[in-house]
């Protein structure tokens, strides 16, 4: 039983770095949507005033997106804090409660990321939408459609608890006294 636990400490340890990189990672990601929605506003209060709409619809919706996958990385990592104890008598019930704490942080992470989803859809159309007439009406479409595509590829791709979830592998056994 040592040996089981030295080597869950070690896996736990390993967990709780790449969480860390994960919400440093999301947190630069909130950082970059709010000078998207700061460069929106800041458009939206000029005379091209409906060109900035898309554009600060896009920074929100990466800001809330990207700040709920970060409290969901730092709430799986937190509750690795929580699953020490493995020779204070839980045995494999720390694994369980890990297991358990990550599949309600990827549920959270899994919300945050249809709802960046949906903001991209809206901002697109919005961008086509609110496009001024002339010339320059195919380069603002190109511009607020391209800005919602990358809020769609960022939602797509952002699976990371996911992933990590799925390295825990299934549940331990309960052994039957």
């Amino acid at each position: 039983m040592p040996q089981v636990a030295a080597t869950f400490d070690a896996d736990r340890r390993r967990l709780r770095r790449r969480l860390l990189v994960v919400v440093t990672s999301y947190l630069l990601a909130v950082l970059v949507s709010a000078l998207v929605a700061r460069a929106g506003l800041a458009v939206a209060r000029t005379d091209a005033d409906r060109i900035g709409l898309p554009w600060a619809l896009v920074g929100t919706a990466g800001m809330l997106g990207a700040g709920t996958l970060a409290i969901a990385a730092w709430w799986a990592r937190r509750g690795l804090d929580a699953g020490r104890g493995l020779d204070a008598g839980r045995g494999l019930d720390a694994g369980r409660d890990i297991r358990a704490r990550m599949s309600r942080a990827v549920l959270l992470a899994r919300v945050g990321r249809i709802g960046m989803g949906l903001a991209a859809i809206t901002a697109a159309v919005l961008g086509v939408v609110s496009a001024p007439e002339g010339a320059e009406r195919g380069f603002a479409i190109l511009v607020s459609v391209g800005l919602a595509a990358l809020l769609a590829l960022f939602a797509l791709l952002a699976n990371d608890l996911g992933r990590l979830r799925q390295q825990l592998g299934p549940p331990p056994e309960r052994s039957v006294r």
